[in-house]
């Protein structure tokens, strides 16, 4: 196998202030991007190839924007991890830090021509991603969210660690993505057997959903280390 060039992600979380009145704002619960941002980075330790993350906990929707603009050359993925809303639009933060929900036609904008492949881990994620897939898609590949319940933190770790892994070694999608899933499926802590499917809270591996092409790859990634910063 030739070597190429190393997998670039953008990694970024989004924990927003929603404005109660006009006196009083609270963070949206549940995303804590210090745990979010440790738990990849745990998933990423081991893999011997050449992936650079940048990765910032309080990422801003322009900044975001700017930084998938000017990355040169571009990013390969998006890795968002925040809150979706129930009509599947993704909350990310303005320039003051209040929430600011991204619907499909501007996350489509934000992604076309970019990034090939977007990992959301927003809950309802799964009814925007669908919409980037028409008759123009708006990139090759993506991996959502379905359901309202949040991801738990140790089955991030896992499917994000599994996921790249396989990426960077060449894998496909797909062979990636099943790689993932049964990372989590058979985990002690979060797997079937520990958290068995339920109508009232499905198993965490179930929820994760490939849509696009699932034979993207990223082939000849050179032999390495994994890099992280901002």
């Amino acid at each position: 196998m030739s070597e190429g060039k190393c997998l670039k992600v953008l990694l970024a979380c989004a924990r927003p202030l929603v404005t109660v009145n006009d006196n009083k704002s609270t963070p949206l619960d549940v995303i804590r991007p210090g745990e979010e941002l440790d738990a990849i980075e745990k998933g990423l330790k081991g893999i011997k190839r050449e992936i650079h993350v940048t990765a910032c906990a309080t990422f801003t929707f322009p900044e975001i924007n700017t930084a998938l603009r000017n990355e040169e050359p571009c990013f390969d993925v998006l890795h968002f991890m925040g809150h979706g809303d129930e009509d599947g639009a993704l909350c990310f933060e303005d320039n003051c830090g209040i929430a600011r929900l991204v619907d499909s036609n501007e996350l489509a904008r934000l992604v076309k021509n970019r990034v090939k492949l977007l990992v959301t881990m927003a809950c309802y994620s799964e009814k925007t991603v669908d919409k980037l897939f028409g008759g123009d898609p708006a990139l090759e590949a993506a991996i959502c969210i379905k359901g309202e319940f949040p991801i738990p933190v140790s089955a991030a770790e896992l499917f994000s660690g599994a996921l790249y892994s396989g990426l960077a070694r060449g894998k496909s999608l797909k062979d990636s993505f099943d790689d993932a899933l049964n990372a989590v499926r058979d985990d002690d802590r979060v797997g079937e057997g520990k958290k068995p499917d339920t109508d009232k809270m499905p198993t965490p591996w179930k929820r994760f959903v490939l849509k696009g092409n699932s034979e993207l790859s990223f082939p000849g990634v050179p032999t390495g280390s994994v890099k992280i910063g901002d």
